[in-house]
């Protein structure tokens, strides 16, 4: 029993250590990456596209400030519009209290 496990374990040796890669053309590659990222493309303009998690800083919801504009926050309509991201949620954080009647209650 011994020597037959022994022999499968060199023989799943030997053939994972096969050398036998297969040379391709620098031209083919890229062209391969090309075609790729054009499928992936037009995948991406086919689809809705969710961001299920955007935090989002209350100092940019000003008179002046908002996510209309192009800011340097997580996510805004120009960004989104130049992604191609079509909907976001926004997710709020609330700070839990002391888990009693007291804090159940607030």
């Amino acid at each position: 029993m011994k020597t037959n496990v022994l022999i499968i374990i060199f023989a799943i040796a030997c053939f994972s250590c096969k050398n036998d890669v297969k040379q391709v053309p620098e031209q083919d590659m890229k062209n391969d990456s090309l075609a790729l990222m054009e499928r992936a493309k037009a995948i991406h303009e086919r689809i809705i596209t969710i961001d299920t998690h955007d935090d989002f800083e209350i100092s940019n919801f000003t008179d002046s400030i908002n996510y209309t504009q192009d800011l340097s926050s997580q996510v805004t309509l120009p960004k989104m519009k130049t992604g191609g991201l079509d909907v976001i949620w926004l997710i709020v954080y609330t700070g839990q209290d002391t888990l009693t009647n007291a804090g159940y209650k607030k």
